[in-house]
């Protein structure tokens, strides 16, 4: 579910290349990217900045639980999709124009050297 709510929380943006790869892999076929963002932005209705803040804490924070995760369990066939979480988040945060995009790959480099 986090693919799916970071693709929501930056508006299935066709640019957030990491975002869409794994939304693609979450559904484990080949899928039009396109067609199926659409189909989504148009399905979504509104999400309030209230609505967005509470889910994106949320998101980030489930995100960096699956990380550790992945991490510290030495799940090193997963060591990939770890990273492309945390660059998922980084599309995110520049998405909603955060000052720091790249603070939580900085946090994960000094966490895990």
């Amino acid at each position: 579910m986090i693919p799916l709510f970071i693709g929501l929380l930056a508006g299935f943006d066709e640019s957030a290349l990491a975002i869409q790869r794994l939304i693609t892999e979450q559904l484990g076929r080949d899928v039009d990217i396109a067609v199926f963002y659409q189909l989504l932005r148009d399905n979504i209705g509104f999400v309030t900045p209230d609505q967005a803040k509470i889910w994106r804490d949320r998101c980030v924070q489930e995100a960096e639980k699956r990380v550790d995760a992945i991490v510290s369990g030495k799940h090193r066939g997963s060591y990939r999709k770890a990273a492309l979480i945390l660059v998922a988040l980084c599309e995110l945060q520049l998405y909603n124009g955060d000052a720091e995009p790249l603070k939580i790959l900085t946090k994960y480099k000094e966490k895990l050297p």
